[in-house]
């Protein structure tokens, strides 16, 4: 089990939801040009694309300091709210891609049948399971991903 503040722990909880907040963040401009930058067809989950790709660089690369830096205000304006379902399709994907990454060589390799974007949802959001097979292939997932994220962080 990691510690919070292990960057390993963020990493491995940065593929099913995100666990930064924008304005917390500082990087160098160097980091982000070596990823590209931001992917500006991404439109309301840019930022949680940004860090996984970041992370999926090095899985130790961003680094969670332990106390509570900003106060985030939601009202019923913000982004998050306004363009919530554009948002959770987006990371959806933006997660998709990271968690293929991190098991396949490839994300067109589809040798693992548990890989499937219905199947990663449901890890994050169970309720939109649309079948018992689908429950039990994000369990599947989920496994693989533990032991394939150990191995390739050497955590083992």
């Amino acid at each position: 089990s990691l510690p919070v503040i292990d960057p390993g722990f963020l990493s491995w909880t940065m593929l099913f939801t995100c666990t930064i907040s924008h304005p917390t963040v500082m990087f160098r401009k160097s980091a982000i040009d070596e990823i590209r930058g931001y992917d500006e067809s991404i439109k309301c989950a840019e930022d949680y694309d940004l860090w996984l790709r970041m992370l999926e660089k090095d899985s130790r690369s961003i680094l969670c300091l332990p106390f509570v830096g900003v106060w985030h205000r939601k009202h019923k304006h913000n982004n998050s709210v306004t363009n919530s379902l554009a948002q959770k399709k987006e990371a959806n994907e933006a997660r998709y891609r990271a968690i293929c990454k991190k098991i396949l060589s490839s994300p067109d390799d589809e040798t693992d049948e548990s890989l499937d974007i219905e199947h990663i949802t449901a890890l994050k959001d169970p309720a939109t399971a649309t079948s018992l097979d689908s429950i039990n292939n994000a369990a599947r997932l989920l496994m693989n991903m533990e032991s394939t994220f150990l191995q390739k962080n050497d955590m083992c």
